[in-house]
């Protein structure tokens, strides 16, 4: 295996390991030490019912060989595209991945996960059949091994599990991240023209997530069970980047925008007080007089006098309290929005 002048690994022959021609499905692939598991990933890619597919695999500075391991579970099959590089983090490797892709799709997938025999196929015939303005389309997902799934994680899970239509991920976009990474199947076209992947001070999904919906996109997820999502090993996730704080900072981002554009100048808080005093900090140093009110959605919800923005954390408490609001009359985005 001989390193190009490109940072491409280069098959046995000297050639490029993409083969020449465009697949349906590039499947990009950002790895760091993932010699471990790296094998096994490749090894439900070649048992995919879709063949037509390549793999652009960025290995952002492995030193356990990652590369040298996924190239030797390939044996020279030219769907394997392996591009080496610096380590630059997670977002550098995903645009120089992308920078790559030919396909009109992007398929995410991590290094250390599993996917299901039919994944790609679904993925691709569903976002065919689905109108130009879906820029995303997911699936539902387990995590594995069983002793490394939290009680939280199988709360989160069941939450975006649930979240299958466009009205659902955009009615809970600022809520939490309403799509795993690693499951999604993008479009090309529609990715790069909000450019792709930023390194941002927060984590680079969810920020993707809502300057995708922001742009005008829809997110969708199918119903089946097509990604294992593996956890308790090494993994890209920087866990500052993925803090509360920072999933906060990039809803603020975003949100206050939306509320200006719908000139919304004063917010209603509504929830338990302890989740409340974030958002009323940030409100007021955006300029927004904010009015808290609190309510732990047992009982019917205060009257707000302006647009309410409602912080529930726990999906569960969030049902309840979208029953009360709507019983009262008041419509979600029109009257309140939740948030995280």
């Amino acid at each position: 295996i001989a390193r190009s002048t490109r940072g491409v690994l280069a098959c046995p022959g000297g050639t490029p390991c993409h083969g020449g021609r465009v697949a349906r499905v590039d499947v990009l692939m950002p790895m760091r030490d993932a010699a471990a598991t790296v094998a096994e990933a490749w090894a439900d890619l070649q048992r995919q019912t879709l063949r037509d597919w390549r793999l652009v695999a960025v290995d952002d500075g492995s030193r356990d060989g990652s590369a040298e391991r996924l190239a030797r579970a390939a044996g020279g099959d030219r769907r394997l595209w392996l591009l080496r590089r610096p380590a630059e983090g997670i977002v550098a490797a995903l645009q120089a991945g992308l920078a790559c892709a030919e396909a009109p799709f992007v398929v995410r997938m991590d290094a250390d996960d599993r996917c299901h025999p039919r994944r790609l196929e679904r993925l691709l015939a569903a976002a065919e059949a689905l109108p130009e303005r879906v820029a995303v389309v997911g699936s539902r997902l387990v995590a594995f091994p069983v002793r490394a799934v939290s009680p939280s994680l199988m709360t989160y899970l069941h939450w975006q599990n649930g979240l299958l239509t466009a009205e659902q991920h955009q009615r809970e976009r600022f809520v939490e991240s309403t799509l795993a990474h690693a499951t999604a199947l993008l479009r090309t076209e529609a990715l790069r023209q909000v450019g792709g992947w930023r390194a941002v001070d927060g984590p680079e999904d969810y920020e993707l997530w809502l300057r995708l919906q922001q742009a005008g996109y829809e997110m969708v997820k199918l119903p089946e069970v097509l990604y294992a999502w593996r956890r308790g090993g090494p993994t890209e996730t920087d866990r500052a980047r993925c803090a509360p704080e920072a999933f906060h900072r990039v809803r603020v981002r975003y949100l206050l925008p939306w509320l200006r554009a719908r000139g919304i100048e004063r917010l209603d808080l509504l929830g338990p007080q302890g989740a409340l005093r974030r958002w009323r900090a940030s409100l007021r140093r955006a300029g927004f007089p904010v009015t808290v009110r609190p309510w732990n959605a047992r009982r019917a919800a205060p009257d707000p006098d302006a647009f309410a923005l409602v912080a529930f954390a726990h999906p569960r408490a969030r049902e309840r309290a979208r029953r009360w609001l709507l019983e009262a009359g008041l419509r979600e985005e029109r009257d309140w929005l939740f948030v995280g």
